[in-house]
């Protein structure tokens, strides 16, 4: 039975999980309490009581009173307003103050009540006037007991609430809890979920930018290699197939010094690069188009400490313009000789090496003899071999340490390193007789001949600069010419064809 009507008969109700369960009086145990002085009237109350199975405690005196009412706790009281010494208002007073829900039924002698009795605040009590009649005991003991029973199930129910709003709160409490937990790991998760949309984000840039990288590098005008320590290569782009072939479909094993025209200088790139990390020179390297290609080399050694792999990174630029550009500006254009600025920057380099090792320098001015004569009769084709042809006969003459440059139209100068003067002179002359003896013929048939005049000095011990040393060489020069032409001077000392 659900809600809170309740019915009571002769049984009674109890509240069990929000239900009102039918008790049998012999499952119900009730008490009441008697407190009369009188046996009659005790007589009188407790027969009746106790055939409507109410367990009957009987006291005489207000002690005894509420030691059963404590120990007890009965549905309801009967109290005799005739005891003595006003015991019966000290009960009224005990009972107003510690259990004003009990029904308290009154046995007077009139069915007027003393004053004091209607001062106390209990909920609800009755007047039997003695001597009892049963059927109103009975009726008032019925009433009593469904009060007393309906207030307990009211109790009972109010208890099962306060349990069911307390497991109710703590189910709140724990809902809470849980929707704290939730909230929190759903902020968690969010927070991981925007970490790992940055990372996929940042890790798709990072692709796309390695994609952009890799077609960069791919399209590069410059030839990548990237091998292993092993030899291993790892990776190649377009223009190094171009430059030198593909190292093939077995990766494994690529001889990189196959790449240079001298051997020597390749085990030397690798040497370095093991040892200082990174190196770069400019060399020669076979190409597959049948020429050799002037390559700017430059190799770095690579490790992932991630991986523990290493290996060398090669960068191969083709420098052939630049090489040209460097020729034309280091070089005469016509005889491929240096040009002047760059031999007086290459002789001054030479007199600080002479100076600081203590060593010998000699250098040499040279004239072609009449040359204005050979344009003017021959024409200028004629006269650029003429000038080709004597620059053809000093390279072949001269040592591998002897520099030679075109200071102007038909001068030229030379670098003698470790010789004195006196001994350059006998190559000069060399250069001379050979030079003197060639025959030229014009477009016309004609056919000529030409000389040369040299004047070689040796560097002084005082300090002079570049400039006053060729001016030196210069005046030797004068002397040669002076003495005649087609002859060799140093020191003042002349060499001509006579004397040999």
């Amino acid at each position: 039975m659900r809600g809170h009507s309740v019915l009571w008969y002769d049984g009674g109700w109890k509240w069990e999980t929000g239900e009102a369960v039918f008790m049998s009086p012999s499952k119900v145990t009730e008490s009441v309490l008697i407190i009369d002085a009188n046996d009659s009237v005790r007589k009188e109350l407790t027969e009746p009581l106790r055939r409507m199975n109410f367990v009957v405690l009987v006291a005489r005196d207000t002690e005894k009173a509420l030691r059963y009412f404590r120990e007890a706790n009965p549905v309801m009281v009967f109290l005799d307003l005739t005891l003595p010494e006003r015991e019966s208002e000290e009960i009224l007073q005990f009972l107003a103050k510690e259990s004003p829900d009990t029904p308290v039924v009154l046995i007077s002698e009139t069915q007027k009540i003393p004053e004091y009795a209607g001062t106390y605040s209990l909920d609800a009590y009755d007047v039997l006037v003695k001597p009892v009649d049963a059927a109103l005991l009975a009726h008032v003991a019925r009433r009593c007991r469904f009060n007393a029973r309906l207030l307990d199930a009211a109790q009972s129910h109010i208890r099962y609430l306060e349990r069911r709003n307390v497991s109710l709160d703590v189910r709140i409490h724990d809902l809470e809890a849980r929707g704290t937990k939730l909230v929190r790991e759903n902020m968690e998760y969010q927070h991981v979920d925007r970490q790992n949309r940055q990372e996929i984000r940042s890790q798709m840039d990072t692709e796309r930018h390695l994609r952009f990288v890799q077609v960069a590098i791919d399209k590069a005008s410059d030839s990548i290699l990237v091998m292993r320590r092993d030899t291993e290569v790892v990776y190649f782009n377009d223009a190094f197939v171009e430059n030198f072939g593909e190292p093939g479909a077995e990766s494994e094993g690529y001889d990189i010094g196959g790449l240079f025209v001298d051997k020597e200088m390749g085990a030397i790139v690798q040497e370095n690069v093991e040892t200082l990390g990174q190196f770069s020179c400019e060399v020669p390297l076979y190409s597959v188009r049948g020429f050799d290609v002037p390559t700017l080399v430059s190799a770095t050694a690579i490790a992932d400490s991630g991986s523990g792999e290493s290996g060398v990174l090669y960068i191969f630029s083709d420098i052939t313009e630049q090489e040209e550009l460097r020729k034309e500006a280091y070089h005469d254009v016509l005889t491929g000789l240096f040009s002047r600025r760059h031999f007086m920057n290459v002789t001054r380099s030479a007199m600080s090496g002479a100076r600081r090792h203590g060593q010998s320098l000699s250098l040499c001015l040279c004239d072609l003899d009449k040359f204005k004569e050979v344009n003017d009769t021959f024409g200028h084709r004629a006269g650029d071999e003429v000038l080709v042809t004597f620059c053809r006969i000093v390279e072949k003459e001269l040592r591998t340490e002897d520099v030679s440059g075109r200071i102007g139209g038909d001068e030229f100068c030379f670098i003698f390193p470790n010789i004195a003067a006196k001994d350059a002179a006998n190559s000069l002359e060399r250069i001379r007789m050979i030079f003197q003896a060639h025959t030229f013929t014009s477009e016309d048939g004609t056919t000529f001949s030409c000389s040369a005049t040299f004047g070689v000095v040796d560097l002084p011990d005082d300090e002079v600069n570049v400039e006053q040393f060729v001016e030196l060489a210069d005046k030797s020069l004068y002397k040669a010419k002076k003495h005649g032409r087609d002859c060799v001077v140093a020191e003042m000392v002349l060499m001509e064809d006579s004397e040999e």
